[in-house]
Parts: C-alpha cells; sequence; structure tokens
C-alpha cells in the first residue's frame, strides 16, 4: 500500500511539472500583443487645436470634442469640429463641421434649459444669420466661412439683422446705439462682398424710429435703405474700403 501511494505521488508531481513546463513554452513561444495603434500626426493633425478659450482634440478627426477647462462639452461621432467662436455668454458657442462626405455646417453649442434652439439661416455663398436666445438675452449674429474658418462679420454687436441678399454680396445692419435724440436709433450698413473675404463697412449713421431699416439692391454696386418716416436713400458702395 505504501509503494502505491509513493508512486502515485511522484506521478502527480511529475504531471504538475510537466503541465507547468508546457505553459511557460506556451507563454515564451506566443507572439508580443500588438501595440495601441496611435493615431499619426502631421500638419494637419497637431493634436489639441485652442481657439480663445476653448480646446479642439484632435484635429481633423471624426468625433472629436471641444474642451472647456478640461471638461468635454460637445461632440458628435458623425462630425468633424474644424473651428469654434466664442459667444459672450458662458460656454456657449457657434462651431464649424464638416461631416464624413465633406459637408459643412454651422452649429450652436447651447447648455441653459431657458436656452432656445437656434434658428440658422443660410443668406447666401456661406454667410449665415443666427438667432439665438441666451439667459433671456436675444443674439442675432452673422457668421462667414472662408477657407474652412468661421468669421465673426460682427464681433462687437449683438444686433445684426436685415440680411439682404444682392447680385454681388449681402448687405445688413446694426444697432450701433440710440441716435442721440428721443426715440431714436443709430443704425450702421454693412456689405459682405462675394469677391471680398472681410466686411465692408458703409461709414455712415442711419437715424430711425424703430431698430429696423428695409433694404434694397438697386445694383451691383447701390443699395437702397428705407426708414420709417418713408425717406427711401441711395448709397454707392464703391465710395466705402
Amino acid at each position: 500500500m505504501n509503494r502505491f501511494v509513493s508512486y502515485f505521488n511522484r506521478r502527480v508531481r511529475s504531471g504538475f511539472w510537466a503541465v507547468l513546463l508546457f505553459t511557460m513554452s506556451l507563454i515564451i513561444l506566443a507572439p508580443p500583443a500588438q501595440a495601441v495603434d496611435q493615431l499619426p500626426s502631421g500638419p494637419q493633425n497637431r493634436g489639441v487645436i485652442q481657439f480663445d478659450q476653448y480646446l479642439v482634440f484632435p484635429e481633423n478627426r471624426p468625433g472629436n470634442g471641444v474642451y472647456f477647462n478640461n471638461s468635454l462639452l460637445l461632440h458628435q461621432d458623425d462630425l468633424i469640429i474644424t473651428d469654434v467662436s466664442g459667444l459672450d455668454v458662458d460656454r456657449r458657442f457657434v462651431y464649424l463641421a464638416r461631416d464624413s462626405q465633406g459637408k459643412v455646417s454651422l452649429g450652436v453649442r447651447i447648455s441653459e434649459p431657458a436656452d432656445k434652439q437656434p434658428r440658422i439661416s443660410e443668406i447666401g455663398k456661406g454667410i449665415y444669420h443666427l438667432l439665438l436666445v441666451l439667459d433671456g438675452v436675444v443674439y442675432k449674429k452673422i457668421y462667414r466661412i472662408v477657407d474652412n474658418k468661421l468669421l465673426d462679420l460682427l464681433p462687437i454687436s449683438k444686433t445684426g439683422d436685415g440680411l439682404t441678399l444682392g447680385p454681388s454680396g449681402v448687405a445688413f445692419y446694426h444697432v450701433a446705439a440710440s441716435g442721440g435724440e428721443a426715440n431714436t436709433f443709430g443704425m450702421r450698413l454693412h456689405v459682405a462682398m462675394f469677391a471680398e473675404d472681410k466686411r465692408r463697412s458703409l461709414d455712415l449713421t442711419i437715424k430711425n424710429t424703430l431698430p429696423r431699416l428695409n433694404l434694397k439692391w438697386i445694383n451691383g454696386d447701390t443699395l437702397a435703405y428705407a426708414q420709417e418716416d418713408g425717406t427711401s436713400t441711395e448709397v454707392k458702395i464703391s465710395e466705402f474700403k
């Protein structure tokens, strides 16, 4: 009986070492695990891109995100966010994105329950009018897309309005200040010419009893604006640089 137990123990020990040696050989001979693929970098993929107080990461990648103070504020799996323009409200911004087919779109990041869904209208050739209500305040903003960049055509104003498409561009105005008289408003007139990237401001102040103007294109170089009292005035764009 003792000889049988001794024989059994030897076989168990030898079997254990055989299994252990076999397992180690598998580990040693197995090919090394493949490293996680790294996103290639280059001039078009620089990693983190800063737009004032906001960061976009990673650049030119589907599903990339917009960050503020190391917190992710926005991302969409099917879009590549390429540009961000901050609004004068905390954590709200306008962004430019494109999809897998290369189609460009404009969007707005809103966050508070009181923020209404923005109304975005393309007036012509990459010129957009945005109507927003943020924290109970109405914003009327005008943007233009040039070379995959987002240009705020009225960066110091939230009263852009009256966009009127013409043969050579889009005319619009904003309320600059009160007109200096009781019940009047000071209006400034601008044109975004298709042949030019930047806004052209027409150096004149128009007084009106209401914060709006009726604009009309006469031809590619002439605009007319009508005031509330019925007065109509023509302006030659080429006289302003």
